[in-house]
């Protein structure tokens, strides 16, 4: 990859960053790509599964809309998701370094960020409202039950 001229092969971006997007879906590390996101979505779905156990709105409705303690709530899923984002941090450096021989560090915040966040946030919004539908239906189903034994 060419460098700008006074450019260190630790920079922050490349000079062209979609130049690398087609060795990233097909170099060697085109794995990650698919096991980062399903790594991000079993955490969510833990986590969406506890927020409809607690009676608690939906992640990203809560962080945007209804609470008032919104940076403690990003603050707590980033505790939650914080190896799987260094683990895909560091897997975008080592990929860097085999395909470019060079390491940038936004693009490995991006890809990371991407391939974790993105899928952890939709996956413990919609595991909370699928766990909360059907909390909700046993406990009607219970409800109903102790009526028509009464």
């Amino acid at each position: 990859m060419d460098y700008f001229p006074g450019q260190s092969p630790m920079d922050y971006f490349p000079r062209s960053f979609t130049g690398g997007l087609a060795e990233r879906l097909t170099g060697p590390g085109k794995a990650r790509l698919l096991v980062q996101p399903l790594v991000a979505i079993a955490l969510g779905v833990r986590d969406g599964i506890a927020d409809a156990k607690q009676g608690l709105p939906p992640y990203f409705d809560r962080v945007l809309f209804t609470s008032k303690h919104k940076l403690y709530e990003v603050k707590t899923a980033l505790r939650h998701i914080a190896a799987a984002l260094t683990v895909g941090f560091v897997m975008d450096l080592i990929f860097q370094w085999l395909v470019f021989r060079a390491l940038y560090l936004l693009p490995a915040l991006l890809v990371g960020s991407i391939f974790i966040a993105l899928p952890y946030v939709i996956a413990r919004g919609l595991s909370d409202r699928i766990a909360r539908r059907w909390y909700y239906d046993r406990k009607a189903k219970r409800e109903s039950e102790k009526h028509t034994a009464v």
